[in-house]
């Protein structure tokens, strides 16, 4: 009788203590009420739940096994070993749990946001939709059911209807750094990459050391364009423990556009050492290589981009760049053409194919292939000056000085194309026009005189 008493006392106090967030003691109380009496199912559930909030999850799966040897209809239980599974991301077993709870008749607003958890680790988002849905109309209250449920939104393309899900979240717990964060991605992939850095600004300020915010911050900075600002993001993210190859391959990128390509190379190489096979780092680290002057290493890297994935445009692109520098311009322009194939309309394959063809004095093809560029939508004052080199060679020097001029729109300042223009005016016999432009060139020539 007084053992039954002590029990009856030890599960009270446990409840008591689970309430006020007490679990590790709450946990003690239960585990002793049950091992006194392997038959209180009740006891064993409550354990695994005061387990599972201390992030105990194998030893919470045991108790709550325990209740369902005990109660095997226990549907309750069944819920929270769904809870254990996936926090350890055994989903598959987690969902399996949840069905089952689901079909004993277990219709709560926690058993369907479990399940629409897992099911959204496995990628079946969709299905998750359903799940947050059914979990909403239950209680519709809790922030992270909306954060999660636009998290598969999100990953599903549905922008819009995500970020009204994070901000229905941030309306119900302002402080959730979770829905902030992910309010700040879904906003990025609109293109509002100046509300999304509001956005990981807030999340950073509620929860300082989570690596995930810096970096989809730096990322939205570095489309920006704001590069030093990107890379002190990363650093933080690096900081904090992130060695995502994700997170090494973005600082690469930001540091290879302000110039500092030894070491953005030295992150694309951190990067690969995580996915040695990942065909955007190889293409951004044979793309540090060339900027480096190493276009036979370069070459290489291009080659395992393109071995280890579809073929991309960019990285085509790309090899046909570093093989121009080495002069073997027909080999280039293989590659352009297989760019141009997968990406007809990739205007910088056509430049560049453009300038390969000039330099081997195929001039006539050379304007074509400049044109479509002009065409597709380059603005490049390059393009406008080849296509007027090209021109010229061929002695159509009226149509060279208007595309000469198209340079100039571009790029006011640029030396060469005044002097070339220059050039080309005085074979027309257009000397004032000629001299104007000699004399620009000769304020802008980077000589300086000396």
């Amino acid at each position: 009788m007084e053992q039954r008493a002590a029990a009856a006392a030890d599960y009270e106090r446990g409840l008591e203590l689970a309430r006020e967030g007490l679990h590790e003691e709450a946990a003690e109380l239960f585990a002793r009420v049950a091992a006194n009496d392997a038959s209180n199912a009740e006891a064993h559930r409550l354990c695994g739940v005061s387990l599972n909030e201390l992030r105990r999850h194998e030893e919470a799966i045991r108790h709550l096994e325990a209740a369902l040897a005990a109660s095997p209809e226990m549907a309750p239980a069944i819920n929270e070993k769904g809870h254990a599974l996936s926090r350890l991301n055994r989903h598959g077993e987690a969902i399996e749990c949840f069905d089952r709870a689901i079909s004993m008749g277990l219709d709560t607003h926690d058993v369907h946001d479990n399940r629409g958890y897992s099911l959204s680790k496995v990628g079946r988002h969709r299905d998750a939709l359903a799940s947050f849905g059914l979990a909403i109309e239950r209680d519709g209250t809790h922030a992270g059911t909306y954060n999660r449920r636009g998290y598969s939104l999100s990953v599903l393309g549905r922008q819009e209807e995500a970020i009204a899900s994070f901000e229905r979240a941030i309306s119900i717990d302002a402080g959730h750094a979770g829905a902030h964060s992910n309010l700040g991605h879904a906003l990025s992939r609109l293109g509002r990459h100046e509300e999304a850095i509001t956005c990981f600004d807030r999340a950073i300020e509620i929860s300082p050391r989570h690596s995930g915010t810096f970096n989809n911050r730096g990322h939205a900075l570095s489309v920006l364009g704001r590069h030093s600002e990107a890379i002190e993001s990363f650093d933080r993210a690096i900081a904090l423990g992130s060695s995502h190859a994700g997170t090494l391959n973005n600082k690469g990128h930001s540091l290879s556009k302000v110039g500092r390509h030894e070491e953005a190379l030295a992150c694309y190489e951190a990067a690969l050492e995580k996915r040695p096979r990942h065909s955007g780092i190889l293409n951004n680290r044979g793309f540090a290589l060339s900027r480096l002057g190493r276009h036979e290493e370069a070459l290489e890297c291009y080659d395992a981009a393109l071995a280890a994935g579809s073929p991309h445009p960019g990285t085509l692109n790309n090899k046909g760049r570093s093989l121009s520098r080495l002069d073997r311009h027909e080999e280039a322009i293989e590659c352009y053409d297989a760019a141009l194939a997968v990406a007809p309309g990739h205007y910088k394959a056509q430049a560049n194919k453009a300038h390969a063809l000039s330099r081997l004095d195929r001039h006539e093809e050379a304007v074509e292939c400049y044109e479509k560029a002009i065409e597709s939508g380059s603005r490049n004052a390059a393009t406008h000056n080849g296509r007027a080199h090209s021109l010229l060679r061929l002695g159509r020097a009226e149509e060279a000085v208007e595309s000469y001029r198209r340079t100039l729109e571009v790029r006011p300042n640029d030396y060469a194309a005044h002097n070339n223009l220059a050039r080309a005016l005085a074979g027309l016999g257009r000397a004032e026009e000629a001299a104007h432009h000699a004399g620009r060139a000769a304020e802008l020539d980077p000589a300086g005189g000396h």
